[in-house]
């Protein structure tokens, strides 16, 4: 009795196509990129709010926060040193919203797959970003800053 091969000869380069293929993808895919008009330093005051934890109220003072836009990532920091809380990635995505009167780019990033994102509306005429925040933080109100 001859043994039945599970395997037929087109299916041995199958997988190696197959393989070959999804890496060509991987390659394929490039950086989501910001348009050079939005790139820049903004920074801005984070407001204090409160919360309860557990049945426990606290209270987070107002920080400063930092965001600077780059062409292919972007980066979040809390500027006290205390707080140097920082959150860098690539954008996972770059929208550009048109209403009657305004434009804005709204700006998806994160450190890494699965994390929470950052979420930034950029308002490229009035040089203003606004962070939004992640309950129970407030949303931040961000300027650019001049070039020195």
């Amino acid at each position: 009795m001859h043994a039945i091969s599970l395997i037929s000869p087109g299916m041995k380069y199958g997988a190696f196509i197959l393989l070959l293929h999804l890496t060509a993808i991987s390659w394929a895919q490039n950086p989501v990129k910001l348009p050079r008009k939005l790139c820049g330093n903004f920074t801005g005051i984070q407001p204090s709010y409160a919360f309860t934890h557990h049945g426990e109220a606290f209270t987070m003072d107002s920080i400063a926060v930092s965001v600077v836009l780059r062409k292919t990532e972007g980066t979040v920091c809390y500027v006290n040193p205390s707080h140097c809380m920082v959150t860098k990635g690539a954008y996972q995505s770059v929208l550009k919203v048109k209403d009657d009167k305004t434009t804005k780019w709204v700006i998806v990033m994160s450190e890494q797959a699965g994390a929470i994102p950052e979420e930034l509306w950029v308002f490229p005429k009035s040089k203003t970003m606004v962070r939004t925040g992640v309950f129970p933080q407030p949303n931040v109100k961000l300027k650019k800053l001049r070039k020195e």
